[in-house]
């Protein structure tokens, strides 16, 4: 069968080790930048991505995507939302402008994409959805509030979406890493490091090969039963107080 996965965001950390772990097992692979293409001349199957440019603050951009990929008459086996857009910073502090933006990005523009996919699954493929949230939605922490806010109000939207979704045999299911060892990360304050990894049990963070095992089995058959779940990826970590 000629399926299709998709990665948004594969020039992320988070996606292209998705991307490559896909690759690794010479699946059919549509993958998505907006800034700057992956890098995947060392691939062991570079001939099985397709890349394309996607600006989910852009409804244009999304549209002309899902136009794209319908076009190609090929079946979408799941999608893999690792895009999205950081913020850290007091609430009082941001501006409005900068909060529609982060929303745009991490909200509306994801829900855009998903509902447009939604009509193209083939119905009873056993297709899915993983989006990689954040434990910030969780979480109530000085400094997270605009961006885990805009990682909780998608994590509901989807989780009544999923419901919807079931009809037609597409799960979704979604993952709430905690801290990972990205680009991201090295931004974050090395004192709130520190909180979140002494809250957890193995004391560390996460790498981004642990993450795409995670994710590589929830577009896997082997995890159907799991659907509509929001799974915690921390090491068991535990409510931090500022």
């Amino acid at each position: 069968m000629n399926e299709y996965f998709i990665i948004v965001g594969a020039n992320g950390d988070i996606g292209f080790e998705i991307l490559k772990s896909l690759n690794e097992e010479n699946h059919n692979i549509i993958a998505t930048y907006n800034n700057t293409k992956p890098n995947i001349k060392d691939f062991k199957f570079p001939e099985k991505i397709q890349i394309e440019k996607l600006d989910l603050s852009s409804n244009k951009s999304i549209i002309d995507f899902i136009k794209r990929v319908k076009d190609q008459k090929v079946t979408i086996k799941s999608i893999v939302i690792a895009a999205g857009k950081e913020h850290g910073g007091l609430i009082s502090n941001t501006n409005m402008e900068d909060i529609k933006n982060i929303y745009e990005i991490n909200v509306f523009g994801p829900f855009e994409l998903i509902k447009g996919f939604s009509r193209i699954f083939k119905k009873n493929n056993k297709s899915s959805i993983v989006f990689i949230s954040s434990i910030t939605s969780k979480i109530p922490y000085i400094g997270s509030g605009i961006y885990g806010s805009s990682k909780l109000a998608f994590n509901y939207i989807l989780k009544v979406y999923g419901k919807e979704l079931s009809r037609r045999d597409v799960r979704i299911n979604i993952v709430n890493p905690g801290l990972v060892k990205t680009k991201m990360l090295q931004k974050m304050d090395i004192n709130s490091q520190e909180k979140f990894l002494e809250s957890s049990n193995i004391k560390r963070a996460s790498t981004t090969a642990e993450l795409a095992n995670l994710i590589y089995f929830l577009i896997s058959d082997k995890s159907y039963y799991l659907q509509n779940q929001e799974i915690d990826f921390t090491a068991g970590m535990n409510f931090i107080k500022n």
